[in-house]
């Protein structure tokens, strides 16, 4: 014999497959990636090219590669 569930819920419901909601999940992620890379630019005063700032970070003392990155 089957067993039924019964729920209640107010407002739209919209039933899909679990393929489907997961990417959708990932859209939004990735929507939300671009957002906060926009907000970001938007806050942004000045743009240094690369060279200008690792010659500050080495001169500064700064180690010139991360220690977890071991070749």
């Amino acid at each position: 014999m089957a067993t039924v569930a019964t729920i209640s819920l107010e407002g739209p419901v919209v039933v899909l497959p679990l393929e489907d909601y997961e990417g959708l999940l990932t859209r939004i992620e990735d929507l939300e990636d671009a957002l906060t890379l926009q907000e970001a630019k938007a806050r942004t005063t000045r743009l240094r090219p690369y060279h200008e700032f690792r010659e500050e970070w080495v001169l500064e003392g700064r180690p010139e590669r991360s220690e977890s990155h071991v070749e």
